[in-house]
């Protein structure tokens, strides 16, 4: 089994971002080294152009900025070995901001930027927009904090969303014998819920692993690696600091420290024969089934029937919705309602 971690505890990123995989995903385990680890990959691979991506625009411009980049932990405490970074905005683009090695004008003590840049920083819905620019020059992607914290606003279709900024950078390089754009993606959270599983169909993978002491999973044939993180000494080491020694709040203690999802979330998750059930609903990609003869309901990714009722998230939509579908609302109030995944369960939550 592959260690991923240093001798100090934190995570090896080189050793992750050097797996042979496309898409890599890196969850849990806060302040073990994930983002400090792959800033700290993307200054010592000047040959590989990258793209840093977070979700939102807001989130995007902080990081655009010199002095809030993820880059400035990582040339503090290596000034002899890394060149100053500047990070700010490219001329005539707008929303994505660029990153190029610099120097100190000594006439103005600020930093300058030198030559062309080594890197993007963007948000998800500009990439995601963008159509028809050449991105082949970009050799990895890193998607920074991609599970949104509780409370985040939702992103329309996020996990297309996703795949189709992979592929607008991507293109045709495969088809020129080239490597495919390599996309990590990094986050934080006790809760496992972005889309972009769903959309990649490994949400039964993510599930176990959440449910398990399953560190690690790999999909050589669909080009996927998981870890989950749970074996650093950090955690333990975090126990004993200031946030930690006040915070009464144990889901966050336990997703931070222990590295635990929140497995309440999977209350009421379990597969049910779909042939027992008559599609009453669709609610943008998942259906709402009536048990025939029991007062039970199931929701599900798969669609079979014709559904009497369509809805999208929408609000004039989710209103309707409501009101057609209260006889379901009530059945879930009262614990009469499974879900083939977590996923489904969290699509129709959120539409509340």
């Amino acid at each position: 089994m592959i260690n991923f971690y240093t001798e100090n505890g934190y995570i090896d990123m080189e050793k992750v971002i050097s797996l042979p995989y496309p898409f890599i995903f890196v969850v849990h385990g806060r302040g073990t080294g994930k983002t400090y680890g792959a800033f700290k990959y993307l200054l010592d691979h000047p040959e590989q152009k990258f793209m840093v991506m977070r979700r939102t625009q807001i989130e995007a411009d902080t990081i655009g900025f010199t002095d809030f980049s993820p880059f400035q932990p990582v040339l503090a405490d290596n000034p002899e070995k890394y060149k100053p970074v500047y990070v700010g905005g490219i001329p005539h683009v707008k929303n994505i901001s660029g990153v190029w090695a610099a120097q100190l004008d000594e006439r103005t003590g600020k930093l300058a930027p030198e030559g062309e840049p080594i890197g993007y920083i963007c948000a998800l819905n500009t990439i995601s927009n963008i159509r028809g620019f050449n991105g082949e020059q970009i050799k990895i992607m890193i998607y920074d904090e991609f599970i949104p914290e509780r409370g985040a606003r939702s992103i329309k279709n996020e996990g297309e969303a996703i795949v189709n900024a992979y592929e607008t950078i991507n293109r045709n390089r495969e088809l020129k014998g080239q490597a495919a754009l390599k996309m990590v993606f990094l986050a934080n959270a006790n809760k496992l819920s972005s889309p972009i599983f769903q959309t990649l169909g490994i949400m039964d993978k993510i599930d176990k692993m959440a449910m398990t002491d399953q560190e690690t999973c790999f999909l050589p044939y669909r080009g996927i690696a998981i870890l989950k993180l749970r074996n650093s000494s950090i955690s333990s080491a975090k126990a004993d600091t200031a946030l930690y020694r006040a915070t009464s709040n144990r889901e966050f203690a336990a997703m931070a420290l222990k590295n635990e999802f929140d497995t309440s979330v999977y209350l009421y998750v379990q597969r049910e024969p779909i042939n027992e059930y008559k599609l009453v609903a669709v609610y943008e990609d998942v259906c709402i089934y009536r048990h025939k003869s029991k007062r039970w309901w199931y929701v599900s990714h798969h669609k079979r029937g014709t559904e009497k009722y369509h809805y999208i998230d929408e609000e004039f939509s989710r209103k309707k919705m409501k009101k057609d579908l209260v006889l379901f609302f009530d059945a879930w109030l009262h614990g009469n309602v499974s879900f083939e995944d977590y996923y489904c369960k969290l699509v129709l939550t959120n539409s509340l």
